[in-house]
């Protein structure tokens, strides 16, 4: 089982890779970014991260360190944030988990302490969930 949670994780690595975008800056519509979980919220105000679109989701920069420093410790975080005049839901899973999040449009990687996974210290990748159409 272990062995195809690293194949699965390798083959979208791979594909990461070959279909790379070009990335653009962009801010939300929202004034903030708000993450939360059932002891704790974190506020990201628009000066304090940059996002980096992809055809996949996008990238957050977060710039304010002491803001990211609160982020890294919260277990099992949410995130809510207005995006094309949609409020959206992003919710974080283990890395090597093949589920995605119930009731979310984003996900985002939890190491195995529940905490945010964090790429290139200070961006935290967001993939979109393609919802199927029914």
């Amino acid at each position: 089982m272990v062995k195809l949670k690293v194949l699965l994780v390798l083959i979208v690595a791979i594909i990461s890779l070959k279909n790379k975008t070009e990335f653009k800056n962009y801010q939300c519509e929202a004034t903030s970014m708000i993450f939360f979980n059932n002891k704790d919220t974190v506020i990201l105000n628009k000066d304090e991260y940059i996002i980096e679109l992809s055809a996949r989701g996008f990238d957050l920069v977060i710039l304010d360190k002491s803001k990211l420093e609160k982020l890294i410790k919260l277990d099992t975080p949410q995130l809510r944030f207005n995006f094309h005049d949609k409020m959206n839901i992003a919710k974080g899973i283990d890395i090597f988990s093949s589920f995605l999040p119930n009731q979310a449009d984003y996900f985002f990687g939890l190491n195995k302490n529940k905490k945010i996974a964090i790429f290139k210290g200070n961006i935290l990748r967001f993939t979109k969930i393609i919802h199927p159409q029914v």
